[in-house]
């Protein structure tokens, strides 16, 4: 009898548990993980043999992107099944829903040979049982309901996968595994997803010419000499002329990275200018990292696009926070021409930070104790400035200490540049508690006066009272904040997002290469998760000039 899997709600990034031990394994990734590069043990293990995989195809070929999976099950097993459809359209433009029955004289979009996961495969980090319960378990779901072989798997880490040093991720996609296959009672083996890579990176020879590069950057923008000396081998087996494909696990012009910095040795730069060269042309880059779907073409050139596609079931990132609508990289610019929700959408969507204590219910138990340790020092404090002095002033050395830990704490929390982090960040979101405190510590001396001479009228609700009112106030204030942060200064995206775990607004890409060559991007998007997904624009169409 099967069981029943493990169905988990999206990550609770503001539970204090998840706060604690995401902080432990970005410590631990910092100071272990990029100093031991498993890469280089992995190259070792590798055959030499199995330089790249080659799919050909008589007629048109598919294919499928989708980054950022591993989240909470509803939305990370919707995106996978939808991977596995057919789809059918009676008109491939924007907004036009997709249907799974076939439709007279519309644009068919078959499932592709092969499903690629671009980067963070799995949240909140990597670990046998994470990628057991939010990956593998959706991927079992799907194959079970197919009934049949769905496709080859592959995948290259991101940053989360990552921070177990990348363990989990090799063990489940380098050693040619099959992912929900199921026993026929004839005992044929059916369904399934197939894994076939032996590295974190890999290329794959396509039909006609194109060639897809999946790059393993590691978490310092990082190539290893072994994943180089793969690279050059393969551009080796490649002519003069062919079209390339290059999946990377973080969208770097966006990020500013792609410089050609002489310090910066083994960067995506790197590749480009001493492996690639003039050889070939990067027509597509892809990209997850960012939650949302965002596309650069570039200005004097339409073959050349760059998209991230990062909507594989993680919580969504916002469209709307910075002014990316033209990138420079290498001296060429890109131009923003779609995003996916719109930037009206994001914007509102903000606003739920204000029932933040609702959506992430388990913050408050932080602030609780905390406004109580503050409080009870406030309770002979009348409602004046003579509460800076108290402060400052009248305060015990250690009181006075937790409250410099509690102000650095919120500096170190906050991101952006520095003038923010110190005056916003810190000083007036800080404030900001510190005030509620002292209007809390004020409204119960009305209430029960100054005395705390009786324990059960006096002392125990003032108790009660300084931890109800500080895991109330202090996620409204948090949210409050991250409302702030993310629509005047343009900062605090990630936080403020992952606040709200939206299921919503997903992603994916269906690729088409045609006979002659022409290469079409299908962005499908899912506006509502339990909806029929639309295309986001009309197909990308790359034609390159030796088609």
């Amino acid at each position: 009898m099967a069981t029943e899997p493990v169905k988990k709600p999206m990550v609770g990034w503001y539970d204090p548990r998840q706060l604690l031990r995401t902080g432990m394994q970005v410590l631990v990734s910092d100071l272990i993980g990029t100093r031991f590069d498993i890469r280089r043990e992995e190259a070792l293990t590798a055959k030499p043999d199995e330089q790249l995989i080659a799919y050909d195809a008589a007629g048109d070929f598919w294919f499928d992107y989708m980054a950022d999976t591993g989240d909470g099950w509803d939305s990370t097993r919707t995106m996978l099944g939808l991977t596995a459809h057919d789809w059918h359209t009676a008109d491939a433009r924007a907004g036009v829903t997709l249907e799974a029955v076939p439709v007279a004289g519309g644009t068919y979009l078959p499932r592709g040979s092969f499903l690629l996961l671009g980067g963070d495969e799995i949240y909140p980090s990597a670990s046998k049982q994470e990628y057991q319960e939010r990956l593998l378990g959706p991927l079992h779901d799907v194959a079970q309901e197919a009934g049949e072989a769905v496709c080859d798997l592959y995948a290259i880490p991101g940053n989360h996968d990552w921070y177990d040093g990348l363990i989990s991720f090799l063990r489940q996609f380098t050693q040619g595994r099959r992912i929900g296959d199921r026993q026929t009672p004839d005992g044929r083996t059916v369904g399934g997803w197939q894994t076939r890579q032996t590295r974190s990176y890999f290329a794959l020879k396509l039909p006609q010419r194109w060639w897809l590069w999946a790059v393993d950057t590691q978490l310092e923008a990082d190539l290893d000499q072994p994943q180089v000396d793969y690279f050059r081998a393969v551009i080796e087996l490649m002519q003069r002329g062919d079209r390339l494909i290059v999946c990377i696990p973080e969208p770097d012009w966006l990020y500013g990275k792609m410089e050609r910095d002489p310090s910066l040795t083994n960067n995506m730069a790197f590749l480009l200018d001493h492996v690639i060269g003039d050889k070939v042309k990067v027509y597509l880059t892809l990209s997850g990292d960012l939650h949302h779907y965002q596309r650069h073409e570039h200005k004097t050139d339409p073959m050349q696009q760059k998209i991230v596609a990062g909507g594989g079931g993680a919580f969504m990132h916002p469209t709307h926070f910075n002014n990316l609508d033209t990138v420079k990289v290498y001296g060429e610019t890109f131009v923003r021409k779609r995003q996916f929700p719109e930037a009206g959408t994001s914007f509102w969507l903000t606003f739920l930070n204000l029932i933040f204590p609702v959506l992430n219910p388990w913050f408050g138990l932080l602030t609780a104790p905390i406004y109580l340790l503050f409080g009870w020092h406030m309770l002979h404090v009348e409602w004046s400035f003579d509460f800076l002095r108290h402060v400052l002033v009248s305060q015990p050395p250690l009181a006075l200490s937790f409250v410099l830990l509690f102000y650095a704490g919120l500096y170190y929390f906050s991101v952006g540049r520095r003038a923010f982090r110190l005056l916003f960040g810190s000083l007036v979101h800080g404030s900001a508690h510190a005030l509620a405190v002292w209007w809390l510590a004020d409204t119960l001396n009305h209430w029960f006066g100054t005395s705390l001479d009786d324990w059960w009228h006096t002392t125990l609700p003032r108790l009660g009272s300084f931890l109800v009112g500080g895991y109330l106030l202090g996620a409204l204030i948090m949210g409050l904040y991250l409302l702030v942060s993310l629509n005047v200064f343009r900062t605090h995206h990630n936080e403020a997002f992952s606040a709200l775990r939206i299921k919503d607004y997903k992603n994916f890409l269906r690729l088409r290469i045609s006979p002659d060559g022409t290469l079409e991007v299908y962005p499908i998007g899912v506006p509502r998760l339990h909806q029929s997904p639309i295309l986001i624009e009309g197909p990308l169409t790359i034609a390159p000039d030796n088609a």
